[in-house]
């Protein structure tokens, strides 16, 4: 079983809690809102901007990341380690979904205006491929890790037939604000070449083509 370095240091996370989504469906909340800066912000900070963290080498290998780049870096008392460039899943799994909110209809123009990254005329043989990677890793995790809760049915005023009532669900949450906060406090703002340590160390894994 792998074991990953944020629930190891704070154990009590793992312990889950219940939360109310507010999943009105058509009172969307500004994450789901039209494309603006501030919206823009709100979902870089949702993700800690898509950082990767330095995990020290000895709880790298436990988490499975033998294999992987390593660095050398200072650590909080100065002294010199070795560490494994990583990101954490979930946040790669916001930055999918944020592609899918800026590539969806009422979005696409407002993006492909700013020039954003695979926006651009340039870059949207690009678009297709990270759309159809993203779709795909967010099934597979939403399918490995289900939600259990149940969705119960309510009848509206002036409607005939019963609607899901999404927002009286509970679901069982962890504290996610946590995470962001370890992960800020790891993470690695530049990423030069010289610290990272030599493709050719017996450690380092070269792989043949782009994963």
């Amino acid at each position: 079983m792998l074991v990953a370095p944020f629930l190891e240091q704070h154990p009590s996370v793992a312990q889950p809690h219940l939360v109310r989504f507010d999943a009105r469906l058509h009172h969307p909340t500004v994450y789901g809102g039209p494309p603006s800066p501030a919206v823009e912000s709100l979902w870089m900070d949702l993700a800690v901007n898509f950082t990767p963290v330095a995990i020290p080498e000895i709880p790298g290998k436990k988490a499975g990341l033998s294999g992987s780049v390593l660095m050398a870096r200072n650590d909080k008392s100065g002294n010199r380690e070795l560490a494994y460039l990583a990101t954490v899943e979930v946040f790669h799994q916001l930055h999918c979904l944020d592609l899918l909110r800026k590539a969806a209809y009422p979005n696409f123009g407002y993006y492909s205006q700013l020039g954003e990254p695979m926006f651009n005329d340039n870059e949207l043989y690009q678009l297709g491929p990270h759309i159809g990677h993203c779709v795909d890793i967010l099934r597979q995790s939403l399918t490995c890790k289900p939600d259990y809760a149940l969705i119960g049915y309510s009848y509206v005023e002036g409607l005939d037939y019963p609607v899901p009532n999404f927002p009286a669900v509970k679901h069982n949450c962890h504290n996610f604000s946590a995470l962001q906060k370890w992960t800020e406090e790891r993470a690695v703002r530049e990423l030069r070449l010289e610290d990272l340590v030599d493709r050719k160390d017996e450690r380092v894994v070269v792989l043949k083509e782009v994963p």
